[in-house]
């Protein structure tokens, strides 16, 4: 949620969804923010990765936080999946198994 605030620009429309599919709980939350460039999809879950963006200005972290958030989704036995385009937001969903 924090990224999402940080990078949903002058838009601050954030959307969190949770629902259960096929025995999965499906939690997801969206913005309609800056988006993320294809090519850094997989790389913002790396320790200290960090997309430069012009769009993303002056906003600062250590680049981890999707890194933690991954390695605890994945300790669960689940999965983390992003969909993003520039300019229209992200889409991060986690799916835990039942």
């Amino acid at each position: 949620i924090s990224n999402a605030i940080k990078y949903s620009g002058d838009s601050r429309n954030i959307y969190v969804r949770l629902y259960l599919k096929n025995d999965s709980v499906f939690t997801e939350l969206q913005d309609e923010g800056i988006g993320i460039a294809k090519n850094n999809l997989e790389k913002i879950f790396h320790e200290f990765y960090l997309v430069e963006n012009h769009e993303s200005g002056n906003i600062t972290g250590t680049g981890l936080g999707l890194t933690v958030v991954k390695e605890i989704v994945e300790a669960h036995q689940g999965k983390i999946e992003v969909e993003s385009e520039i300019g229209k937001g992200s889409k991060f969903s986690v799916i835990l198994y039942h």
